[in-house]
Parts: C-alpha cells; structure tokens; sequence
C-alpha cells in the first residue's frame, strides 16, 4: 500500500484538498471563489485561510495487528503558516471498517473527535490509541484518519456561507489485520434506502467527461449531498424537535458503505440505530430518508454525514463527506 504524506493547504480563496493517491506527494486542487459579492465575506475567507500538513509517522507500517491490545497508530500535525498567520484549528476523527471510531491520546479518554490547535510553525506528533469498533477475527479492515477544517465553525443564520470551514481531508486508509473480534457493539440499519435510475439532467453532466468506452467519469466520482429540496440551500429546518433528513449517493465503484451523520462533531442515533449500511450499484442513485432526533440541542447547529466502505471494499473506495450545514433547532 502507499505510503501518504498528506497536506491541506486552505490559502484565502485556494484550496489545496488532501485526500492523497500519490506516493510521498501531495495532491493538490484548487476550488473557484465561492464567496464573491456574499455578505460575511471577509470573516468566511478569515476562517478558511490556513496551511496545515498531516499523516502517518510510520513510514514502514501499511498493516497493523489487532490481537485484543489496543492498536496504535503514530500520526502528526504542523501548522505550516506563517508567523502572522491564524492559529490552525482542526479536528481529527478515525473511521474504521466503516465506522466513526472512538480513539484516545495520551493517556486521554476515548472520543470521535480530537480538536487540534496548532500555532503557526508548530507540530504535533501523537499516537492514536484504540480497540476496533468493529470487524471479525480473521478479517482485513480499512483504518483511515479524517481531518475537519475548523469544525466548530458555524455561520450566520440569515446568511449561512460555509467556505472551506468544514471541509474533508484524509489520507489513504491503512489496513488492520484482525486476530480477534472487534467490539462490535454499533448496530446498523438498511431502512429508508431505496434505489432509483440516476435522473437524465445528471448523466448529461458527466457524458461530456467520457472517452469512448474506456472511461466512464461516474466510475471515478463519488456525489454524496443531502437534499434539501432547494439547490444551494445550506439551512436545515427542525420541526418539534425533529428533523427529515434525505441523502443522496451515486457513482464510484460497487461497495458497501456505512454512513455515520454527525450535528455538532459527534454521531447521532438514527433512530435507535448507529448508522446506516447501503450497496451503491452503477448507474443507480440511492436515496436514504431518516428522522434524527434533535430535541436536546440548541438552536444552531452544524449537520453533516460521512459514508466509508465497509470490509474490504475500502480498497476500492474509501470515505466521503456531505457539506456541512446549519441546522436550526427551532
């Protein structure tokens, strides 16, 4: 397997994603200005603005054991601003055979999500600790850490612009050989998915990407969004404590994913379930429709989901992430 060194790189208006499938290199892309002529413009781009690099210390290591002792993973984190720059705020989440995992530093106590603040110049360089949330003994499972860009981010309500706050990065997943079972405590449920052609208007988009019969773009894409019935809609609305939560997954290759919805940094019950396992299928957009509680929290907050391949699939896809948006507990 690969060996990652990974950089984020969120320069004002560029952004540098890291979600890298080169060798001891960084894949970089850069994004259009999606803020111009916005109102808050100057404090989205002041929260979005940032270089951070991140990855795997050990450089000889693509497989770990888990034999029933906790599985430890060395990884760093460096702010690579300059001196007058912002203090970098990240959060750092571990997803394993699908799943969020629960992970503790030094000694910590275990939980979803570190969050990282790294002085311009500074580095970081820790061990993640933990016992597999799920897989068999017997089995080879993904591991693959998660970076959230400044995710107790949350934007003004009559003007809800997310910028490059809570974007994804992530470096190619590592594999964990599995010498006994995980704890398998997390429960799954395959409701509310149904399958449907993938409509026309979207397919026309991506035929001009096709080269003859050899490369289909959709096999190489993964779209992963919630519907809010409106595009460009970054609000979601609760009702009685309540909210009605559509998903939409198409593209990639054929895998079993688990999707994981997160409010505030942290996983949420779907029902009295933990997530939600699903089979993408070519050319079929899968729609999946829950009902999240949402009575105990305040009135704004941050919502998205995240799908990684479950078993061995995350050799062939690995982990996705919706855009964040600002659900209004009302």
């Amino acid at each position: 397997m690969k060996r990652i060194v990974c950089a984020l790189l969120l320069m004002g208006l560029l952004v540098s994603g890291c979600s890298s499938r080169t060798e001891d290199d960084v894949d970089s892309s850069s994004v259009e200005n999606k803020f111009e002529e916005e109102n808050n413009v100057g404090d989205v781009i002041k929260e979005s603005q940032g270089a951070i690099s991140y990855g795997f210390l050990d450089e000889r290591t693509d497989v770990y054991t888990y034999d029933g002792s906790e599985v430890e993973i060395p990884y760093y984190m460096e702010n690579l601003g300059e001196e007058s720059e912002a203090d970098a705020k990240v959060g750092l989440m571990l997803f394993v055979n699908g799943n969020i995992q629960d992970f503790h530093i030094a000694g910590g106590q275990p939980k979803p999500i570190e969050k990282v603040v790294l002085k311009p110049g500074e580095r970081k360089e820790f061990t993640m600790c933990f016992k597999p949330v799920s897989g068999k003994k017997g089995e080879k499972i993904g591991v693959i850490p998660v970076t959230i860009w400044n995710p107790d981010s949350l934007p003004k309500e009559d003007n809800p612009i997310w910028g490059n706050n809570q974007e994804l990065g992530a470096n190619v997943p590592l594999e964990i050989d599995m010498k006994e079972d995980g704890e398998n405590k997390l429960v799954g449920t395959e409701e509310g998915v149904s399958a449907s052609d993938i409509p026309e208007e979207v397919l026309e988009e991506y035929k001009s990407t096709y080269v003859g019969d050899v490369y289909d773009s959709l096999d190489a894409s993964v779209n992963f969004k919630i519907d809010t019935g409106e595009d460009g809609k970054a609000v979601l609305y609760a009702k009685n404590g309540k909210v009605d939560l559509r998903l939409h997954l198409f593209g990639g290759k054929n895998v079993r994913d688990r999707i994981t919805v997160f409010i505030n940094n942290n996983p949420v019950k779907i029902g009295d379930k933990d997530y939600i396992e699903v089979n993408t299928k070519k050319g079929k957009m899968l729609t999946v429709d829950v009902k999240i509680d949402v009575s105990e929290y305040d009135r704004n907050n941050s919502l998205y989901a995240i799908a990684m391949t479950t078993g061995a699939d995350y050799k062939v896809d690995d982990v996705y992430k919706t855009k964040s948006m600002l659900l209004i507990n009302e």
